[in-house]
């Protein structure tokens, strides 16, 4: 590089899309019941197929997992986010796969946040209406490289006349080395 040349440090953070849009209902051909189109991939019960991402992180890292919400709320006019009904971090690195050690992986609120804790999730995700979530992503300097977390998001959105609707879904987070 030639003296005096701009360097350029740090990456921009990726942004997921979550959740998927709602399938109108059409008639059966044969029998007039109603069904949903087929999806493309299926995935028996909530496994790594089935989840957005990866979203990479490294050792030591803190940084902000946008997750935008819009597909599925443009396909049901009329909502918005409300709340984070459930959420928690799962390490898919170990058998069985479980809630991983704070020290490894967390969300947090701020980066000065030390609360050691996996177990309020959900509290520690911020919504920024009408459709998107933040989760700020802690991994510790100890984190193996290759290891692969799943976070798992229950979403509830609220009409204007107080109708709610929820949304499941779920998001590999990955540790890379660079």
């Amino acid at each position: 590089m030639p003296n005096g040349g701009t360097i350029y440090a740090g990456r921009t953070v990726a942004q997921l899309s979550a959740g998927r849009p709602v399938a109108a209902l059409t008639a059966s051909p044969t029998n007039g019941a109603w069904i949903n189109p087929p999806r493309a991939a299926m995935c028996a019960g909530v496994q790594q197929c089935c989840c957005k991402g990866p979203w990479n992180i490294g050792p030591g890292e803190t940084l902000p997992l946008a997750l935008d919400w819009s597909p599925w709320l443009a396909s049901v006019p009329g909502f918005n986010l409300s709340e984070v009904a459930e959420a928690s971090i799962t390490d898919m690195t170990v058998n069985p796969p479980a809630a991983p050690e704070a020290e490894i992986i967390k969300l947090v609120l701020s980066r000065n946040d030390d609360e050691p804790d996996n177990t309020d999730v959900a509290d520690l995700i911020r919504i920024f209406p009408p459709s998107a979530t933040i989760a700020n992503v802690a991994v510790g300097l100890d984190a193996r490289i290759g290891a692969q977390f799943r976070l798992d998001m229950a979403m509830t959105a609220k009409d204007c006349a107080g109708e709610s609707i929820t949304m499941r879904d779920c998001f590999v987070i990955v540790v890379r080395e660079c």
